[in-house]
C-alpha cells in the first residue's frame, strides 16, 4: 500500500464503530431487523431499476432510514441481477468530512466494524485509485469520528448478505468538496476501477455518495432548493449542480461526493433518477427547521 503522507497519523487495522448506539442501534438483531425493514419498504418504490450508484442520506436512522432504504433497494436490485459468478462486490463510498480532521481527500485502508460484523477494505482497488489521485492520501484520522460513511455500512452489509455477495469497500472522506476535487476523484475512481476489474470476472463495483440535503430551513424552503439540486444531480449536470450549491449557498453537506458520482455517471453514460425525498420533520414533527434527505440512483441506459 502507498505510505501515508504524514507518518504521525495513526492508522488501525480495524476502524471501530463510532456512532453505533447513537445514529443507529448497537444491538445486532435490532439493527438487522431495522435495516431490513427500510430496504423492504424501499423495494416497493415503483421507480426502481438496478442501480450502479446511489446518493443516500447519513442521518440517524429514525430520520433518514426510510429514504436510505430506497437507495439500497435499488442497489439490491442490481446485486440480484448480477451473474452468479460475480461473487464479490466492492462499494466505493464517498462522504463529507464533518469533523475537519485529517487530510482534505482522505482514504481509509482499514477494515470497518459495525454491530453486524466487519466490512473489509479492498486495498488492491484502493491502490489503483490512489495511483490516479495525486492529491489524496491514506488517513485514519479523517475517518475515526466521521459518521457519513459508517452509517451506510449496515445497509451495505444487509443487502450483500441478502443477495449472497461478499462486500468490501473503498472509503473516501472529502474535506475538499471543490468541483475540481470532485472531478479529480471521479476520474481516479473510474480509471482505477477499470484497471482493477479488467481481469476479474468475479468482481463488481457500486458507488455510494453519502449526503444529506438542505439543513435547518423550513420544509417548504428546503424542498424548493433540494428539488432543484437533486434534479441537476439526477440529470448528471455535475458542474451546474456545483454552481447551484455555491450560488445559493445551499447547505448540502455532501455536495462534493454527489458531484463526484454525477461526474462518474456522465462519463459512463448512466442516467439518473430521483427516487425519494423526505425531511426530518416527518419524524420530529418540527417542520420549521428541517434537514432534507434525498435518494438518487444512477442506471445503465437500456
Amino acid at each position: 500500500m502507498p505510505e501515508t503522507r504524514n507518518p504521525q497519523l495513526i492508522t488501525m487495522p480495524i476502524r471501530p464503530s463510532a456512532v453505533a448506539g447513537s445514529f443507529y442501534t448497537a444491538n445486532p438483531r435490532e439493527l438487522e431487523s431495522r435495516v431490513g425493514y427500510f430496504v423492504s419498504q424501499g423495494g416497493r418504490n415503483p421507480k426502481l431499476h438496478p442501480a450502479e450508484g446511489v446518493v443516500a442520506p447519513h442521518a440517524g436512522y429514525d430520520y433518514s432510514g426510510k429514504t436510505a432504504g430506497v437507495s439500497y433497494a435499488a442497489i439490491l436490485k442490481k446485486l440480484e441481477s448480477l451473474p452468479k459468478e460475480i461473487s464479490n462486490v466492492t462499494f466505493a463510498v464517498a462522504g463529507p468530512n464533518h469533523t475537519g480532521n485529517g487530510l482534505a481527500l482522505a482514504f481509509s485502508s482499514d477494515d470497518w466494524a459495525t454491530p453486524l460484523g466487519i466490512v473489509p477494505a479492498n486495498r488492491e482497488l484502493l491502490r489503483y485509485v490512489l495511483e490516479k489521485a495525486p492529491n489524496a492520501g491514506i488517513d485514519g484520522l479523517a475517518h475515526a469520528a466521521e459518521h457519513s460513511i459508517e452509517v451506510q455500512l449496515p445497509f451495505i452489509q444487509h443487502i450483500a448478505k441478502k443477495a449472497g455477495k461478499r462486500a468490501r469497500m473503498v472509503a473516501l472522506c472529502m474535506g475538499d468538496q471543490s468541483l475540481q476535487a470532485s472531478i479529480g476523484m471521479a476520474t481516479a475512481f473510474r480509471e482505477g476501477a477499470k484497471q482493477y476489474i479488467a481481469n476479474r470476472p468475479d468482481e463488481a463495483i457500486i458507488y455510494v455518495a453519502s449526503s444529506d440535503f438542505t439543513h435547518f430551513e423550513s420544509a417548504i424552503s428546503a424542498r424548493a432548493k433540494d428539488t432543484e439540486a437533486s434534479g441537476l444531480a439526477a440529470r448528471v449536470k455535475y458542474s451546474e449542480f456545483d454552481g447551484f450549491v455555491r450560488k445559493t449557498r445551499a447547505s448540502i453537506c455532501g455536495h462534493g461526493p454527489i458531484a463526484m458520482l454525477a461526474c462518474i455517471a456522465a462519463s459512463e453514460g448512466w442516467e439518473g433518477q430521483v427516487l425519494d425525498y423526505s425531511n426530518s420533520g416527518e419524524a420530529s414533527g418540527d417542520f420549521a427547521r428541517v434537514v432534507g434527505y434525498g435518494s438518487i440512483a444512477y442506471y445503465r441506459k437500456n
